[in-house]
């Protein structure tokens, strides 16, 4: 019997979410709570079956106890982070870009905002009990203090970190609403290209202004 093989279509993104749930900062700050408690209840049996463990080694109880602690434990571990997970991909693909990834289509279709956006996106939290877990760390506008970046893992990680951090800070906020000042003086930053903007452009976006070097310190 012949079959007719219809052409490969891409599986249809996840519906959106219900306009009655809770907004994305506050369903991230939820999930990284649930991930909290399953991580703490994780360890707490870990801790309790290595004191079976002991038991067993010392001949007080029969062996095979911690075998199965341990497995019932990773297994409760495993289903909450899937469901963590499966929570995160259904809202992730609709939130707006400056809580987005960089690769998200939201990015594409980019327009300057109106109104301030509820946050940024920072980064994401994982632990090495839950590597496929990574919840994303949100932070709140306005801004109530500042962000401290430290040295990265390579060398211009934190000076690349820094600028995926104002791009995001500056898609959050409509034009003319925010300004951005670069004090650099070790001229590592690669903000040098930012003095070649016009005037106008200039004090939108960058306030008072670029300092890209030792000598430039004092102007700004």
């Amino acid at each position: 019997m012949w079959r007719k093989h219809l052409p490969w279509q891409p599986a249809p993104p996840p519906a959106p979410p219900p306009a009655t749930e809770v907004d994305y900062l506050e369903r991230c700050w939820l999930i990284w709570e649930d991930a909290s408690r399953s991580l703490a209840a994780f360890r707490s049996a870990t801790e309790h079956a290595l004191t079976v463990r002991n038991e067993e080694i010392a001949g007080r109880r029969p062996r095979g106890r911690f075998d199965e602690l341990m497995a019932a434990a990773d297994r409760r571990l495993r289903a909450d982070a899937a469901q963590l997970r499966d929570e995160l991909a259904r809202v992730e693909p609709h939130v707006p870009a400056e809580v987005a990834p960089f690769d998200a289509p939201s990015w594409l279709t980019w327009r300057p905002r109106t109104d301030l956006a509820d946050g940024v996106l920072l980064g994401r939290l994982s632990t090495a009990e839950l590597p496929d877990l990574r919840i994303p760390l949100v932070l709140r506008l306005p801004w109530r203090r500042a962000v401290w970046i430290s040295q990265g893992t390579m060398p211009g990680d934190s000076a690349a970190y820094a600028w995926s951090l104002a791009t995001r800070f500056l898609a959050a906020a409509p034009p003319g609403l925010v300004g951005l000042e670069v004090i650099d003086a070790a001229g590592l930053s690669g903000a040098g290209w930012l003095q070649g903007f016009d005037p106008g452009t200039s004090a939108r976006l960058l306030g008072v202004g670029v300092a890209a070097d030792l000598a430039h310190v004092d102007q700004v």
